[in-house]
């Protein structure tokens, strides 16, 4: 992924969703994915029975408002209200049937550095049960792991 600012940090964020949709519904088959900014889905791998692990490649800089400023192919939104998209919708079709807003505001730069420096990952729990913008399952954002071999680095 590369890093256009001399500021910017490149890092996994691994985004595990729980209870993931079927891919199939009412005979019709669904695709289930983090979205990226052209829209596409972009498929996970099994994490246990029901779970998909998604390891996206986002840059972090440090914001003008004090916080952490995200961007990338799969980072959503505004400098201040920054988050990932994941998205469920019938194969081949263009619209949603449902979409969750994973806001990333709640990431500290000490925990980017952390990542950053030892070569680990952020990670994130959530749940397909919730709609719209979903909250983060256990203690939220944390850092943990090695870098993510299977990193999704999407379309710029």
């Amino acid at each position: 992924m590369p890093t256009t600012r001399p500021n910017d940090l490149a890092l996994t964020v691994v985004l595990i969703c729980q209870d993931a949709p079927p891919l199939e519904r009412e005979g019709r088959a669904m695709e289930f994915g983090a979205q990226d900014k052209a829209g596409v889905l972009h498929p996970g791998l099994p994490e246990g029975e029901r779970a998909v692990r998604f390891a996206l490649g986002v840059v972090a800089r440090p914001a003008a408002h004090g916080g952490v400023d995200f961007a990338g192919p799969f980072v959503h939104g505004v400098p201040q209200d920054r988050f990932l998209y994941l998205g469920y919708r019938r194969l081949s079709e263009t619209t949603w049937t449902r979409r969750w807003k994973i806001p990333l505001a709640a990431l500290t730069w000490s925990q980017v550095l952390a990542a950053h420096e030892g070569g680990k990952e952020i990670m994130g729990r959530v749940s397909a049960g919730g709609t719209a913008t979903v909250r983060l399952l256990d203690l939220g954002w944390s850092v943990t792991g090695g870098s993510a071999q299977d990193t999704i680095s999407g379309a710029d």
